[in-house]
């Protein structure tokens, strides 16, 4: 599947991606932590840890749970205007053999939901510039995201045409 076929099937919802083995660990907790435990997601295999605190994504450093948000995203528009590769992510994450995307319902987690244009201001205030930030498609939840939030489970695979749903 090609990142733009797998795109038809995230448009204009919210999804968190993650992998299988990291899909068993947020079943086990009932939620997405932000912090999970080393032993479940080792700070060594989470993005942007190699020189620790001081390089997290913005979004952990805020406590929060990085989401895609693929509420009117428009591939080409945003390829012509950004150097962010969101097609490492999409449909797989480039070092994952697999990919789980729980999409997840925008209505029930909207308190905690920090939409790009807010999490751009506020990184703009904290002058913060070095923490990663994806334009324009980047959310945050902050806090714990629990599984009562995901409104459905799709799989893929390498070498697979399409997702394949799958049960929580």
């Amino acid at each position: 599947m090609t990142p733009t076929d797998a795109l038809k099937t995230l448009q204009g919802k919210l999804w968190h991606t993650t992998s299988k083995s990291r899909f068993e660990g947020i079943l086990k907790y009932g939620s997405i932590l932000v912090d999970p435990p080393e032993n479940l997601v080792p700070n060594s295999e989470r993005w942007k840890t190699r020189i620790g605190p001081d390089g997290y994504s913005y979004v952990r450093h805020l406590g929060g749970v990085s989401l895609f948000d693929f509420h009117d995203f428009c591939p080409d528009t945003y390829d012509l205007k950004y150097l962010a590769r969101w097609r490492d992510f999409v449909p797989i994450c480039w070092p994952w053999d697999s990919a789980v995307w729980l999409e997840i319902d925008r209505e029930k987690v909207s308190d905690a939901l920090i939409s790009w244009e807010k999490l751009s201001k506020m990184q703009d205030e904290d002058k913060l510039h070095r923490r990663s930030l994806m334009p324009i498609i980047e959310a945050a939840h902050l806090g714990d995201l629990p599984i009562s939030a995901v409104a459905r489970v799709l799989l893929c695979k390498q070498g697979w045409a399409e997702f394949k749903p799958i049960d929580l």
